[in-house]
């Protein structure tokens, strides 16, 4: 009895795991921290920033058709340093996090309710430096894709 106990705390509090969005202990890898290991096949999202003007993007993640997803991470990363870079607006469905101390330089889900898509509003730096931009995408607690290049529309 007591091992079921322990068992369905366990289950519990893995199911618990990031709900409210990507810690900042993972700002560097962008991986979950919660457990299972990231698929290495294609990912069934597509991620995309599309520019709205020079210095501003529309970063979004759509789910192919009867997929879902239930937490996301996005970073702008600097091509030079890795580190995130840029600044992401606020939006319904999203927060920011500040990733390497950089204010806002990352944005996370506030929730784990299924989602087939979620677009955020994304500010280039300013430098003008090389960037990619990444997301991670969390299907359910075990399954997730780590650092999905986004297709730069223009």
């Amino acid at each position: 009895m007591l091992k079921f106990v322990v068992l369905c705390s366990l289950l519990v509090l893995g199911v618990r795991a990031s709900p409210g969005g990507a810690p900042l202990s993972a700002c560097n890898s962008m991986s979950p921290i919660h457990g299972g290991s990231a698929q290495t096949g294609p990912a069934p999202y597509t991620v995309t920033a599309t520019a709205i003007d020079g210095q501003t993007f529309e970063v979004s993640i759509v789910a192919d058709a009867g997929v879902t997803f239930r937490g996301f991470f996005i970073q702008g990363r600097s091509v030079d340093t890795d580190n995130a870079v840029g600044s992401f607006a606020a939006a319904a469905d999203a927060k920011s996090i500040d990733c390497f101390s950089n204010l806002e330089s990352a944005s996370t889900q506030i929730d784990n309710t299924d989602k087939s898509s979620v677009s955020v509003i994304w500010t280039a730096p300013a430098s003008g430096e090389a960037v990619n931009v990444v997301a991670t995408v969390v299907q359910t607690l075990n399954t997730f894709w780590v650092k999905i290049p986004a297709t730069v529309v223009y």
